[in-house]
C-alpha cells in the first residue's frame, strides 16, 4: 500500500516536471491507452503467461506500472473536471 501511494506521488511529480509541457487531452490519451495495455496484462496473468517471471513478480510489476500511470494521469484528470465547470460557478452547486 506504501508502494502504490509513493508510486502515485512520483506519477504526479512527473506529470509536474515532465509531462506539463504537453497537452493533458494527449497525455490523458496516452495514459488510458496504457492502462488498456496493463489491464490485458492481468489476463495474460490469468492464464499463466508471465514471459519467464514468476507469477508474484508479474503481478506486482503490472501494479507498479498502473499507479504510476494513475498518478501521471490525475492531474489532466483534474484539470478537465476543472473545464466542465461553468465560469463564476462553484461546481456541484445548483
Amino acid at each position: 500500500l506504501i508502494v502504490a501511494y509513493v508510486l502515485l506521488y512520483l506519477g504526479i511529480l512527473s506529470y509536474k516536471y515532465y509531462f506539463i509541457k504537453y497537452s493533458w487531452r494527449h497525455v490523458y490519451i496516452s495514459t488510458s491507452l496504457l492502462s488498456g495495455v496493463f489491464s490485458v496484462l492481468q489476463v495474460l496473468l490469468i492464464y499463466g503467461i508471465t514471459f519467464g517471471l514468476s507469477p508474484f513478480l508479474f503481478a506486482l510489476g503490472d501494479d507498479v506500472f498502473t499507479e504510476f500511470i494513475g498518478g501521471i494521469q490525475f492531474l489532466p484528470t483534474t484539470i478537465m473536471m476543472v473545464h466542465l465547470c461553468p465560469a463564476g460557478k462553484l461546481c456541484g452547486c445548483t
